[in-house]
């Protein structure tokens, strides 16, 4: 099931224009972590924010594939989530996912080097695709760590939220209960949860993008870093 989020919804209003509008001082990043300056180059087109919910590294798979792409010229911000109604459609979901990385070459995430992209290929290694991904992977906490580093308690995506944006996320659901959602899903039906990990999911992949703009807009004070 795909469900399609569009510039209009409240979390994503304004992200496309200050996108578009910081794209092009993006390359001023370029030396604070080694997959900034993959940005220098990067048209807002090219980008797609992604954040996977999963049952956990063991045996896991995913239950949730968000990702936000930026159309070219005016076209709007869309946010996609992508949710396997069972452990049969984990596969054509991640086809549908690699169809679309051939049109958006560099993947943004928040320690996806370490999580999110591994696991992507575990899954697909697990449905038989053997080939290499080929795109460009910017894992913005390697930048957050290295621009705003002694100046926050650490480095986890909601404290980045807050202490950035002055946002707190009310009644979120914890990344820890995703698995525990997903298993009343699948084994009873149980509905009343799911859209917790959609809300949770939306957040993470709306910050990815206000966490990029905001870098940007530092740039100024880099020359203050040691």
């Amino acid at each position: 099931v795909a469900v399609d989020f569009g510039a209009k919804h409240t979390i994503l209003r304004g992200l496309a224009g200050a996108l578009r509008e910081a794209l092009p001082e993006a390359g001023g990043l370029a030396g604070l972590s080694g997959d900034a300056d993959l940005l220098a180059e990067a048209r807002a087109e090219d980008l797609v924010f992604l954040d996977l919910e999963t049952t956990g590294l063991h045996r896991g798979i995913i239950v949730l594939l968000g990702y936000m792409t930026l159309g070219p010229g005016e076209r709007p911000l869309t946010c996609t989530q992508l949710f396997p109604r069972g452990y049969d459609e984990e596969a054509p979901m991640l086809g549908e996912f690699l169809a679309l990385l051939r049109k958006h070459p560099v993947l943004v995430s928040f320690n996806g080097r370490s999580f999110d992209a591994p696991f992507l290929e575990s899954r697909l290694r697990f449905h038989g695709w053997f080939e290499p991904l080929s795109y460009a992977h910017v894992d913005l906490l390697h930048l957050s760590r290295r621009l705003w580093r002694g100046r926050l308690p650490d480095f986890r995506l909601q404290t980045l939220e807050r202490r950035l944006f002055g946002r707190r996320r009310l009644a979120d659901l914890p990344g820890s209960e995703v698995p525990r959602v997903w298993q009343d899903y699948e084994r009873c039906g149980e509905l009343r949860h799911l859209p917790g990990i959609w809300e949770h999911n939306l957040r993470d992949i709306a910050t990815l993008a206000e966490l990029l703009v905001r870098a940007v807009g530092d740039i100024p004070l880099m020359e203050d870093l040691p």
